[in-house]
């Protein structure tokens, strides 16, 4: 008798626990912010508070899908967006249609707007940095929407609120793109 009263107890912990398990599964979007920050802190981001210099101006044109130019305190900046890798020589022509829909957003919210950069890398009237055009964050969005393959190597330098964005845009993508396939 002690022993199947133990057993029933035993098993009604272990099922207690897998419906914990199950629960905490089904809640698992309210701790997305803590894989987020254990990824920043794998990136070595975790210390890296200070803010990073800024400079404002005006857009001028787009070069490419990546880099445009700005015009501040009387010079001309080439301002480079930081975090993505470049494509490399042959491009596809999925490459190429990238190339287009990232010159057409740079278009849309850098020519004749104000911006603010904040600097990474700096060398003369280059500007390699984070873009924020009417309270968008370029780098992000060009995360977000698959614009430009995130390289997390390029942001250990910055501060981990910084990287935090990074990194919620790359979930974010990912997890569109994951839903887009389950549609399909």
């Amino acid at each position: 008798m002690f022993y199947t009263l133990h057993r029933m107890v035993k098993w009604s912990f272990v099922l207690f626990a897998l419906a914990g398990l199950y629960w905490l599964y089904q809640q698992r979007e309210a701790l997305e912010p803590a894989w987020v920050w254990y990824d920043v802190y794998q990136n070595g981001g975790i210390e890296r508070t200070e803010p990073l210099p800024a400079i404002r101006g005006e857009g001028i044109g787009v070069l490419d899908g990546h880099s445009f130019q700005m015009k501040s305190h009387g010079g001309i900046y080439v301002v480079r967006l930081t975090g993505f890798d470049l494509p490399s020589p042959p491009v596809s022509n999925h490459e190429a249609k990238l190339e287009r829909e990232r010159r057409e957003v740079l278009n849309k919210f850098i020519v004749g707007k104000q911006l603010r950069v904040e600097v990474t890398y700096s060398n003369l009237n280059s500007l390699l940095g984070i873009v924020e055009a009417g309270g968008t964050n370029l780098n992000t969005y060009y995360v977000a929407n698959g614009l430009s393959h995130f390289n997390r190597e390029y942001v250990k330098t910055v501060p981990r609120g910084l990287q935090y964005r990074f990194f919620s845009a790359a979930r974010a993508r990912d997890k569109k793109n994951l839903l887009a396939m389950r549609s399909e």
